[in-house]
């Protein structure tokens, strides 16, 4: 039925299992994408076919584009979200049709449909197809994930920094906390910088949703209603800060400051990392797309599995805190919005993201499935300039339009 559609843009009435299969419908995943192009008799369609169908929305890019919806476009989820799947049918397409005809060129081969005798499948087999082909893909595409992600997360945290001057910070926070409380009618309750830093401590925990003391003598009843006054329950309750004790105030203020800390510390240990190192030597070329540095990073951790991007973004701005609507859910876009994100540069990222090198366990798919690794490293590179060229015409457009 689609043959002679796909024909024009270079690709076989076959190729269309292959894209359907690695996200043409959202979902899927590019890994049983790219084996299906063996239903492809001739090499040149089948190599076309398996280098465009990482395009399309595999199940691993739905949460980035969930949530980044959610926190930008929330009136228009569902159109948001069946424009980004046709979105990247119009990019795979368009990218097998200059394939074909500047990259991978040749005749096509006529169409010829083949109807295999069908029989009535045999449970036994379906089960053992299904146990082999799922070990199959935890071992190889399994494995290379967990690898990845092990590297990405040490090359965030590596090398480390002294931690000196920001424990020297967190001194003096508790020294003005101790100092503080000292002058109000609660001085009883904080006698030395130790108690005032354990004092912190605690209220840390208790803003955690964990139990504040291990012991009974951990946590004297003054305390405890000093804490409950800075920190009430819930904790999204409404405070006004005009009508706390002076130490309830000093407590709250204190908590900012070893808050601020904590971001400063994780912000420099990114900067000065091998990741972030990298992130800002591609941020020139970053920025032109409407991304900077973090964001980058974010895509670096992407490469392993899509999924990634996620908690690699929440590493990159220090996203310690779980910000949450009045529902509970995750809202991943206020916190983005604090960073500076704009609906144009969230729309940008997504298409990047859409289009940008598959993920490792697709790449090695890739290799195998044509023969030469070097089909699989032009499918990272193609990709990528493609993710990059799209991205950036999308954000410089849009600013020159006023958007």
């Amino acid at each position: 039925v689609l043959d002679r559609i796909l024909r024009s843009f270079g690709l076989q009435g076959k190729s269309i299992l292959a894209l359907i299969v690695s996200g043409g419908i959202a979902g899927g995943c590019a890994v049983p994408g790219v084996m299906a192009t063996r239903t492809l008799r001739e090499e040149k369609d089948r190599l076309v076919t398996m280098l465009v169908a990482p395009l399309m929305n595999c199940g691993a890019k739905m949460p980035v584009f969930a949530m980044i919806i959610a926190g930008f476009f929330s009136r228009w989820k569902g159109e948001m979200m069946w424009f980004l799947a046709a979105l990247s049918w119009v990019f795979a397409l368009g990218a097998a049709f200059v394939l074909r005809r500047f990259v991978v060129r040749g005749e096509q081969t006529p169409f010829v449909m083949e109807l295999p005798p069908y029989h009535l499948p045999v449970l036994r087999h379906i089960l053992r197809s299904a146990l082999e082909r799922s070990w199959m893909y935890i071992r190889k595409a399994g494995t290379i994930i967990l690898a990845v992600s092990i590297l990405l997360w040490a090359a965030m945290v590596l090398p480390r920094l002294d931690p000196a001057p920001y424990d020297a910070r967190r001194l003096a926070v508790a020294e003005a906390l101790q100092a503080d409380i000292a002058r109000g009618p609660a001085d009883t309750l904080v006698a030395t910088a130790d108690e005032a830093a354990a004092l912190l401590e605690m209220a840390q925990r208790r803003r955690a949703g964990e139990a504040v003391a291990a012991a009974p003598d951990d946590l004297t009843p003054d305390l405890a209603a000093l804490l409950e006054q800075a920190l009430p329950v819930p904790a999204d309750a409404a405070v006004d800060d005009a009508t706390l004790p002076a130490a309830a105030l000093a407590l709250r203020h204190g908590l900012e400051a070893m808050d601020q800390i904590e971001r400063d510390q994780q912000a420099d240990q990114l900067r000065n990392s091998l990741a972030g190192r990298l992130g800002r030597a591609c941020a020139p070329a970053a920025a032109l797309a409407g991304f900077e540095w973090r964001d980058t990073i974010a895509l670096f951790g992407g490469l392993a599995a899509k999924e990634v991007i996620l908690s690699t973004l929440g590493m990159a701005y220090s996203m310690d805190r779980v910000h949450t609507d009045g529902e509970g859910e995750i809202d991943l876009g206020s916190a983005l919005r604090q960073a500076h994100w704009s609906p144009l540069r969230a729309f940008a990222f997504l298409v990047f993201v859409m289009l940008y090198a598959p993920c490792a366990a697709t790449v090695v798919a890739i290799g195998r499935e044509s023969g030469s690794w070097r089909w699989a490293a032009f499918s990272v590179l193609y990709s990528t300039g493609l993710a990059w060229i799209m991205a950036t015409l999308v954000y410089q457009v849009g600013i020159r339009i006023g958007l």
